[in-house]
């Protein structure tokens, strides 16, 4: 695995049993867990969380002990520290080819930027921290670091950004400084991987645009911009005419229904994980063996995702459970392949539980 940088001086106030860069880490075995449903974890790189007091986060790419898993970006704080054993240190990837001149730039502050036709409060920033070629053959590059929304009561969450979303971001002048030893285009040219700046913890033209006045009670949808029952809908509207979802009490749970006797629930398992549930009848014809897609596993009760969080989107989310429901069903289509390659690691990916925990 290939990092950028050594950790800055401003981020190095790491306790002795924090998350190292350039460790590999076994998730811990938990009773209830299959070997399967443990996970690995690389860590690149570890940051001050820009609002002070909330302590440190290690960035790096997570991926389940399960032969068809793929690795996704993620951030880890403290409190998930225990969860988890070192085994090795990480080595080089073979595919460190260095991203576009125009990527992001450690140490610098992004926009998502007025459109035309997005109100103010609808842009967000993005404080780089780090640069870091993933772990599967030619994924790119991620680049790690904090995001907020452009209103006044947000907070700062982890987040990462790929090279196809780089185009939406753009650099704010106050903040934008070159990286100490080059930027990913200069790395390309003398085969090292680019290096982070000292950025990130001090006072910045986003910080006094985006103020914190209350991070311990977010705003209605802040957290959580759509709800279980909001990702049934968009998924019945991906699997097209004849299918319709219904809202369960609080949208915590939504139910799709269509052109077959079966229905499928979406819901939260005890574990916190996202599951689709049903109970085939034979006179639907469902193939005995279904073709899933990567990061959806069969279980007792019918579907499990326990990769999925809201951080992926909710077209990302609709279009892998779609996929899913068609492999189920029978019914594959043309849009099949393309839900299920746009899944794969959006560098987006920061489970509940580990990156926002504080």
């Amino acid at each position: 695995m290939t990092t950028t940088s050594t950790i800055p001086a401003a981020d190095t106030a790491a306790a002795a049993d924090f998350f190292t860069p350039g460790t590999s880490y076994l998730q811990c075995q938990d009773l209830f867990k299959a070997p399967e449903q443990t996970a690995n974890f690389q860590c690149v790189h570890v940051a001050t969380h820009p609002r002070p007091g909330a302590g440190l986060y290690a960035f790096g790419f997570r991926r389940i002990n399960h032969p068809d898993a793929t690795w996704v970006s993620v951030a880890l704080t403290v409190a998930d520290f225990p969860d988890w054993t070192a085994t090795t240190t990480a080595t080089a990837t073979a595919d460190a080819v260095a991203p576009a001149a125009d990527f992001l730039t450690p140490g610098t502050d992004y926009t998502d930027g007025q459109d035309g036709s997005k109100a103010p409060v609808e842009t967000a920033v993005f404080r780089c921290m780090h640069v870091a070629v993933h772990p599967r053959p030619g994924a790119g590059w991620r680049a790690f670091g904090f995001h907020r929304p452009n209103r006044p009561d947000a907070d700062w969450k982890p987040f990462a950004v790929t090279e196809s979303d780089f185009p939406r971001w753009t650099a704010l002048p106050a903040t934008a400084t070159a990286a100490a030893t080059g930027t990913p285009a200069t790395a390309a040219a003398t085969g090292t991987a680019p290096a982070t700046s000292t950025a990130a913890d001090t006072s910045t033209a986003a910080d006094a645009a985006l103020a914190v006045t209350d991070p311990d009670y977010p705003a209605p949808g802040e957290e959580y911009p759509f709800s279980i029952s909001d990702l049934a809908h968009a998924t019945a509207r991906l699997l097209g005419d004849g299918w319709t979802a219904e809202s369960g009490p609080w949208g915590t749970s939504g139910t799709i229904t269509g052109p077959c006797t079966t229905s499928f629930e979406f819901a939260v398992d005890y574990e916190d994980d996202l599951v689709i549930r049903y109970d085939g009848f034979p006179d639907d014809g469902f193939p005995e063996v279904s073709d899933l897609p990567e990061d959806v596993y069969a279980y007792k009760d019918g579907l499990s995702l326990p990769l999925a969080c809201a951080a992926d989107g909710l077209e990302a989310l609709a279009q892998l459970a779609a996929a899913a429901i068609r492999a189920v069903t029978g019914k594959q289509d043309t849009t099949s392949s393309a839900s299920r390659q746009h899944h794969i690691d959006t560098g987006r990916h920061l489970p509940h539980g580990e990156a926002e925990a504080v």
